[in-house]
């Protein structure tokens, strides 16, 4: 696709992103962006990076070009500035900025006095621990709603890059908790090591998240779209007490944990080859096997998962109707995709990995479907807990 194609944004983007490919700092190409996008709001660099993708332009070093922006945007001068948005608890936007900000209470609270003094050092590892298990949380929210929102509306580059720094956090924050682990009495030196570098990138990521994101998603989303994003993040949690349902005027209520079907659905019956069963029957059954269930169709895309009250493995009904890549990280797609193309092709009926969550061990089967003439009808993937009879 020739450059004169593409949009004034689309060419500038590529233009930088050419410069920090062969070498350029951030803060070389800082003017050039402030230069283009002054006066603009985030939706224009969306908009140019979702063009590129489609002209299957390259579009690398992205990452470094959030860093522009950035750079852009703490200079007065430039002429990019946040757009102005205030938003007030219970929305779900002040909750997310607010669920981040309790993040680096936590630290300071938990982990910093251990290191510099004021709590013993031999709490590191239980206080590294929860630490992760905060901004997992945090992450999962991002992750699993936010972007899907943004991801059914063509918007992923902004996305896909802090998903790429989401991993890089919690993989610093893991190799804090082993190094905590590691020696008796703790070694403080070996912890700071990584938790230093990786609370830096968890601070720039949440000024990103209020200058990117944040405003991105406010754009972009509509009344009912952020009322069923609230609730699902709702339902996952927050890194404070007590929140709230945000209920605006206008949109059409629904419920975190809805019914499975209308009640003039629930005594309709399902006739199968050994006996009928009614949608009620059906979910509640789904929901009582004693493991999570998350069903994959033939074209990949994602469709259902048991509803269950505790689930160790995060998915939203955000992710529904998406394209099972896109609701994994980068590392992890061609794994995804290696298993999938085994079941399908008929080369394995059944795909068992080990897996831990929470202190706890599981077994993940990936199982193909198949109609009586062989046909593949999809994915069922099982989680057990690894004690749990298979």
């Amino acid at each position: 696709m020739e450059d004169k194609q593409l949009s004034d944004d689309a060419r500038a983007i590529k233009d930088m992103l050419a410069k920090l490919e062969v070498g350029a700092k951030p803060e070389e190409v800082k003017d050039l962006f402030a230069k283009v996008f002054a006066n603009k709001d985030v939706s224009h660099i969306s908009n140019a990076e979702k063009e590129l993708r489609e002209h299957q332009s390259p579009c690398s070093n992205m990452s470094s070009l959030c860093d522009v922006h950035m750079l852009a945007l703490q200079d007065e001068s430039s002429g990019v500035s946040v757009p102005e948005f205030e938003f007030f608890p219970p929305h779900p936007l002040a909750y997310f900025k607010l669920d981040g900000l309790a993040l680096m209470d936590l630290f300071r609270e938990t982990i910093r006095p251990c290191i510099h003094g004021g709590l013993s050092p031999e709490l590191l590892p239980q206080n590294l621990k929860a630490f992760y298990e905060a901004v997992d949380l945090h992450i999962a929210k991002k992750e699993s709603v936010l972007f899907s929102y943004l991801d059914k509306k063509g918007i992923s580059g902004p996305t896909r890059t802090m998903w790429e720094v989401d991993d890089q956090i919690k993989e610093g924050i893991k190799k804090g908790i082993a190094a905590a682990e590691a020696e008796s009495p703790v070694n403080v030196r070996a912890v700071v090591e990584h938790m230093h570098k990786t609370v830096g990138i968890l601070r720039d990521q949440l000024n990103k998240e209020e200058a990117v994101l944040i405003p991105l998603v406010a754009q972009e989303l509509s009344d009912q779209e952020l009322y069923e994003a609230s609730q699902e993040m709702l339902k996952i949690g927050y890194n404070f007490e007590n929140p709230r349902a945000w209920e605006p005027e206008g949109i059409t209520k629904t419920q975190a944990n809805p019914s499975p079907a209308p009640a003039s659905n629930l005594g309709f019956m399902i006739q199968f080859e050994t006996g009928a069963l009614n949608f009620e029957q059906i979910d509640a059954i789904l929901n009582t096997m004693g493991c999570e269930i998350t069903f994959v169709d033939a074209d990949d895309i994602f469709r259902y998962y048991s509803n269950l009250d505790h689930m160790y493995f995060l998915r939203t009904k955000a992710d529904l109707g998406r394209h099972v890549y896109d609701c994994h990280p980068e590392k992890s797609k061609k794994r995804v995709k290696m298993v999938l193309d085994a079941l399908r092709s008929g080369e394995k009926d059944v795909v068992s990995v080990p897996a831990s969550k929470a202190g706890k061990d599981f077994i993940v089967s990936y199982k193909a479907l198949r109609n009586k003439q062989g046909q593949y009808l999809g994915c069922l993937e099982l989680i057990r807990e690894a004690n749990v009879g298979q």
